[in-house]
């Protein structure tokens, strides 16, 4: 019984050491060999622990014998069990250092507590035999997403990729809404400026952004990236009634970046500074020489590209909020 015991003891695993406990039989407390016989049915004994139903709920354990010492010994290998409290002959055993109790009342408070922690529903546990085109993906939508998020499409990909490292460009897409009184009803949709806004000052400014750059000027002071450097492939700034497009294009952005560079074309859209101030912006390389962030609202995370080699479908563009096309 006081192997049953240690065996329980290890299995609730008080102090939450999270490694396996192991009992010798066949030594004594110091560490000597006893010398008893370690007999096949010694072994098949220690090992029936797991299932004769005295110790609930089974304990998951091996048993083999191994010389230790120069002696034989049985050595009992018990893993800390997922839904403690484990119970032998209905009483809930525990290691203290290096002895083991009973488990007081608290103790066995914490052990439920650990058991409950453990505990999932049971439409949350993994069911690892099936495969991405069993899943319901109109129940997954309705039940665990959020309602900003629509899956559109879902696919099966290598180990190695990352859907943020392993992507090649991504597109951003700012929309300002540019009218002497605020929105309404795309409030917190779009971005929005009251003064009259001239695209083609902006469209000469942005010129100079174009290509590899240090855009430091433009960078936020909680940026993590490892470098400022970017390259700028494409960008375009559209007008469509009193709705601005301002889209850009890169290897990978800063935090605030695109933010950043559009409250610097309202500047000059405005007439505050002419084009070419914008290049000198950038040259500084210091954010207090740039325009104060623009407002997040109005700002899209358009595409995303990957290399073909990842055969993922195309991402739609067209899916993307455009007030202008709404209401025009």
């Amino acid at each position: 019984d006081k192997v049953r015991q240690a065996v329980c003891a290890f299995a609730n695993d008080l102090p939450n050491h999270g490694k396996p406990g192991v009992v010798f039989v066949g030594a004594n407390d110091d560490g000597s060999p006893s010398n008893i016989d370690i007999t096949e049915q010694l072994l098949l004994t220690l090992a029936d622990m797991k299932t004769d139903g005295k110790t609930v709920p089974p304990p998951t354990l091996t048993v083999e014998q191994r010389t230790l010492k120069g002696a034989p010994m049985a050595v009992v290998t018990v893993w800390p069990a997922d839904a403690p409290p484990v119970r032998f002959d209905g009483r809930i055993w525990i290691r203290i250092g290096p002895r083991r109790s009973l488990a007081s009342g608290q103790d066995e408070r914490i052990l439920n507590e650990k058991r409950r922690h453990h505990d999932h529903a049971f439409d949350t546990h993994p069911i690892r035999g099936c495969s991405l085109s069993e899943l319901n993906r109109v129940v997954f939508e309705s039940e665990y997403l959020p309602q900003a998020i629509a899956v559109q499409w879902a696919v099966p990909v290598a180990e190695d990729f990352h859907a943020r490292y392993s992507a090649a460009s991504r597109t951003y897409r700012y929309v300002l809404y540019n009218h002497p009184v605020r929105p309404a009803l795309h409030h917190g949709r779009v971005g929005w400026f009251h003064l009259p806004l001239d695209p083609a000052a902006m469209r000469a400014a942005a010129e100079h952004l174009s290509g590899e750059h240090d855009f430091s000027a433009f960078r936020s002071s909680e940026c993590q990236a490892k470098s400022p450097v970017r390259v700028l492939r494409n960008w375009t700034i559209e007008q469509r009634g009193a709705h601005l497009s301002f889209e850009f294009t890169a290897n990978a952005f800063l935090h605030h970046m695109v933010r950043n560079i559009v409250g610097c074309l309202v500047y000059v859209g405005k007439g505050k500074h002419p084009p070419g101030w914008l290049a000198g912006v950038l040259a500084s390389r210091d954010r207090r020489q740039a325009a104060p962030t623009f407002p997040p609202d109005g700002l899209y995370l358009a595409a995303v590209e990957y290399a073909p080699g990842w055969k993922l479908p195309a991402f739609s563009t067209k899916l993307i909020f455009h007030p202008e096309q709404e209401w025009a």
